[in-house]
Formats: structure tokens, C-alpha cells, sequence
């Protein structure tokens, strides 16, 4: 072989050397996705720290506000935006507050779907949790009929507990109409609610769900009855809600127990708008919820996580975290 074709042959040799090999590239791939992996990890860690950060920081203002109104008024506001505190991007808040106690005590909760802090009248600096809250509706997701009635504006109905898919787990209250309604009006109610626990003047919001089998507008009524059960006081009208057709649909509304109040009952019913119940309509309820204080909360009960029935049973108020 001449030298010209020989140096020729080296040449090429060195250059297929010169390249890496499909091993080598594939450590340096690995290598780059763990740094990557642990870069990511560590930013989420630094990120996740800053904002439970801000969530102490704002909660520290919002404790302070709540005492400085406190000295000013002797009382706490009804609501954070009374003191100027509102929901942002970086934190939705919960409050709820008992200006009947002596002394008057309140509890807010912050949180960024990612970390919840709280502070209260007992405790003012920020801690890792949330208030707890009471939803003082006995059976509040229908396990069985009690606790739970119905109006049927004249017509004939038949009421069940259906065990198929309600709001909050499978059961709900059913009530089917058989004859047609001669008024206008007709829903559900849950009754008994609050049953002891309720302090005439204090602040309470209330909700339940309704599932018509036909597009309506509703609107609910609180009824307070005392410790024997009578009704007293006027009963306080929640706003009105379109409804559609099979669809869960969330009524609420604030109100406040008049003297001597000791539970209530919240009925759902049709507006006034010229519509009946037919034979054939239904109507499904579920998930009642009595809270107190002006904050609507998600639904939540004693099957809930972190949630526990009061008395060990679903015909009694349960209590847990905001969820």
C-alpha cells in the first residue's frame, strides 16, 4: 500500500474517532434529565415555601385588622372586606366569626390550594391548618328520611331516598309528583337544623342543592322555630335561583336567628312564576348545609375527609376542616 493511501486510511480512522458513541450520549442525556429533575424539584420547594410565606405574612395582617376593628367598634366585622380583605390570586380566605360568645371569638382561614394556614382569637399566629367549621344540618346527605320533609302544593307526591347518584355521595331525597300541584310552590326542606346549637343574633349561612326535572326558578325560605318547635319570627327569603333541568343546583343565603331561636328549617321551593309541579315532575334534594358565620362553604359532613359526625351518627351535626 503506497504512504499517500495509508495516511489516507489513518485519516479516516481518526475522524470516525473523533465522534461519541451512542453510549456516551445517552449518559449525558441521563445526566442533564436528573439535573433538570433536581432543578425543577428544588424551585417547586423554594416556590411552595414562599408562597406558605405570604399566606403566614397576610394572615399576620388580617389578625391584626380584626384586632384594631375590635378596639374601635367592640365588636368584629361580619365580614374581611369590612377591613379591607379580600380574595386575591395568591389566597382565598375563610372567616367566620361569634359576636354572641363572650368574648367574641373568630377564626380565618388562608389558603392557596396548595397550603392552608390559620389564625383565631385563641391562637394569633399563623398555623399550619384550617379553622374547624360545623355543619349543624342532621342528616344533611340524606342516609335516611328523617330529618327531611316535603310541600306539596296541593298535589299528590311520593317521596323516597334514591340510592343512585347524588351530589355528595349516592343518596339524595326524591320526590316525585302523581297529581298535579294546585299552587305554585312545592319543594323540599331539611328541618331540625341547628337542633341546640343555634345562638339567637348570631349570624348563619345556609344552602342545599336541588336536581328538577325541568328547568325552573327556585327560591328558599328559613323558618326558626324555638326549643318546643314552634315557629317564631318572620321567615327570612333567600334569593331567587334559575334552576335548570336536571342539573344539581346550589341555593344559599345568610341570615340571622331571631331571639329565642333554637334550630330551623330550609325550604326550597318554585318561585312565583306562574309554574307548577305536573304529575310526572320531580324534584331531588341533597347535601344541606348550616354554617355559621357569612362564609359559604363547600359542602362538607361527616363522611368528608378529615370530617367526623358530632354525636357519632348522621342525625347529628358534624365537624371538620374547610375543604
Amino acid at each position: 500500500m503506497s504512504r499517500a493511501k495509508l495516511n489516507q486510511s489513518q485519516q479516516h480512522t481518526q475522524l470516525q474517532r473523533s465522534g461519541f458513541t451512542l453510549v456516551e450520549l445517552l449518559i449525558v442525556i441521563v445526566v442533564i434529565a436528573i439535573l433538570a429533575a433536581i432543578t425543577v424539584v428544588a424551585y417547586n420547594g423554594v416556590s411552595k415555601r414562599a408562597q406558605a410565606s405570604a399566606l403566614q405574612a397576610n394572615l399576620a395582617q388580617v389578625s391584626t385588622k380584626l384586632g384594631t376593628y375590635f378596639v374601635d367598634n367592640s365588636t368584629y366585622p361580619n365580614l374581611l372586606s369590612d377591613i379591607g380583605i379580600t380574595d386575591s390570586v395568591g389566597a382565598s380566605y375563610y372567616y367566620s366569626v361569634d359576636n354572641t360568645a363572650n368574648p367574641a371569638t373568630w377564626c380565618v382561614t388562608a389558603t392557596n390550594n396548595t397550603a392552608n394556614y390559620f389564625v383565631s382569637s385563641a391562637n394569633s399566629q399563623p398555623t399550619s391548618g384550617s379553622c374547624p367549621i360545623s355543619n349543624l344540618v342532621l342528616n344533611p346527605s340524606v342516609a335516611s328520611t328523617h330529618y327531611w320533609g316535603y310541600y306539596g302544593a296541593g298535589g299528590t307526591v311520593a317521596v323516597s331516598v334514591q340510592t343512585t347518584v347524588g351530589f355528595s355521595g349516592s343518596n339524595f331525597y326524591h320526590i316525585a309528583w302523581t297529581a298535579d300541584a294546585t299552587a305554585t310552590s312545592g319543594g323540599c326542606y331539611p328541618y331540625g337544623a341547628g337542633l341546640g346549637n343555634i345562638k339567637p343574633g348570631g349570624t348563619y349561612t345556609v344552602s342545599l342543592y336541588v336536581r328538577p326535572s325541568k328547568a325552573e326558578i327556585f327560591i328558599a325560605q328559613v323558618n326558626w322555630q324555638n326549643s318546643t318547635s314552634a315557629s317564631i319570627g318572620s321567615n327570612v327569603g333567600v334569593p331567587a335561583v334559575s334552576a335548570p333541568a336536571g342539573a344539581w343546583t346550589r341555593l344559599s343565603g345568610t341570615v340571622v336567628a331571631p331571639s329565642g331561636a333554637d334550630h330551623m328549617s330550609f325550604l326550597a321551593y318554585l318561585a312565583n312564576s306562574g309554574n307548577k309541579w305536573l304529575a310526572s315532575d320531580w324534584l331531588d334534594c341533597d347535601a344541606a348545609m348550616l354554617t355559621q358565620g357569612s362564609t359559604l362553604y363547600n359542602y362538607a359532613d361527616g363522611t368528608s375527609p378529615g370530617w367526623a359526625w358530632n354525636n357519632g351518627t348522621v342525625d347529628s351535626a358534624s365537624t371538620g376542616p374547610v375543604l
